[in-house]
């Protein structure tokens, strides 16, 4: 029973960090957009518009991005132990696990640009999805973290 319960947990928990990375790229998009235009760097390439059809399209055209970051983060967080244990894991080390896992994952994104020659890929977005993606991160573990606390 206590398998089963800490399979469906984990498997809850990786669903969260998913939506948080989604959620994370919908944020990017807008940030990146304002922080070019407040400091005059120019368009970002398929940004069109800062309203929700400029960011379908902008999703749309960088699929490969947000498809392959997900799992990256996914599988990276796995491999650094952040599904095990949940229960036990203290914040700080939750935390320097979403931080290391940022750090290759974006070695990852930087591949998969490399590799599929995204030569219009924003570096400005890519460093905000990174920054965005562990600030939410490290937020959610600690939602996490404290609700798993206060129900047990």
């Amino acid at each position: 029973m206590v398998r089963e319960k800490e399979a469906f947990l984990r498997s809850l928990i990786k669903f969260f960090d998913t939506t948080i990375i989604l959620i994370s790229f919908f944020i990017s998009y807008f940030v990146s957009f304002y922080l070019r235009e407040f400091f005059g760097k120019g368009d970002m390439a398929f940004a069109i518009s800062a309203d929700l059809s400029g960011f379908l399209f902008f999703a749309e055209k960088n699929i490969i991005l947000w498809v392959s970051y997900i799992p990256a983060w996914i599988i990276v967080l796995g491999s650094m132990g952040v599904y095990h244990d949940i229960r036990t894991k203290s914040i700080p080390s939750q935390a320097f696990a979403v931080i290391k896992t940022a750090f290759i994952t974006t070695f990852i994104l930087g591949a998969v640009i490399f590799l599929f020659k995204m030569t219009l890929t924003s570096r400005l977005f890519v460093g905000t999805y990174t920054a965005i993606t562990i600030v939410l991160s490290i937020i959610g573990k600690m939602f996490v973290h404290n609700l798993l606390s206060l129900l047990h």
